[in-house]
């Protein structure tokens, strides 16, 4: 009876086929933040502009803090992975990664607003607790979804 022998790259070389994936994508963001930054250090109308975006979070409150993390943890990358990855195909793994991280991060968002609204003192305690129970419980829940399509 044959033994099947699975090989297993070593660590490092996921690590740089991940960090080649995440390259330009990385770059996209870091690009846009830096030109956010020069914007509104020099540009009086995008200063204007994102002093209103303060006052529209202070209005909405949570509310605004679910749909800013939606579009920075869902909607954003999954516009980055649609143009840069796929070249600018639409999938239909588009959608079903929607469909899982928009609730995600919609929680997330308020959760952290809900953390920095603590008196100092518990934030840091409570934040780390709560940064590494959902982490473990994001990558328990895409692994399993990884395999429940392959």
């Amino acid at each position: 009876m044959p033994t099947t022998v699975i090989r297993r790259d070593p660590p490092w070389t996921a690590g740089l086929r991940a960090a080649r994936a995440n390259l330009l994508p990385g770059l996209m963001v870091q690009a846009v933040m830096l030109a956010l930054l020069l914007a509104y250090s020099f540009y009086p109308t995008t200063h204007e502009w994102l002093d209103r975006l303060a006052a529209l979070k202070a209005r909405w409150g949570y509310g605004y803090s679910a749909i800013a993390a939606i579009f920075a943890g869902a909607v954003i990358p999954e516009l980055i992975r649609i143009l840069v990855i796929q070249k600018a195909r639409i999938r239909r793994s588009n959608f079903n990664n929607l469909l899982f991280s928009i609730p995600f991060w919609c929680f997330m968002g308020l959760v952290v607003d809900f953390f920095y609204s603590l008196p100092s003192l518990l934030q840091i305690p409570l934040f780390a607790l709560a940064l590494s129970m959902w982490v473990m419980l994001y990558t328990w829940m895409s692994e399993h979804r990884s395999k429940a399509t392959t």
